[in-house]
């Protein structure tokens, strides 16, 4: 994953930050996290063609946390 449209009014992401991706599980009864992470870096932040509250920004990869 390059790349992250999210919701911005709460946050003010800015490039250098570190956005950490987890992973859940879908099973039949539930959502369950499965353990595994990865720490993302935010490159850059765009609002371009994005509506109001919500930005665009770019990830790289900083280390794997599992």
């Amino acid at each position: 994953k390059t790349f992250e449209i999210r919701w911005d009014k709460d946050r003010c992401f800015q490039a250098g930050d570190t956005v950490t991706l987890v992973e859940y599980e879908l099973t039949s009864t539930a959502m369950k996290y499965s353990g595994r992470k990865l720490d993302m870096a935010i490159d850059y932040v765009c609002h371009f063609e994005q509506k109001d509250g919500w930005v665009v920004f770019s990830l790289r990869k900083i280390q794997d946390c599992r």
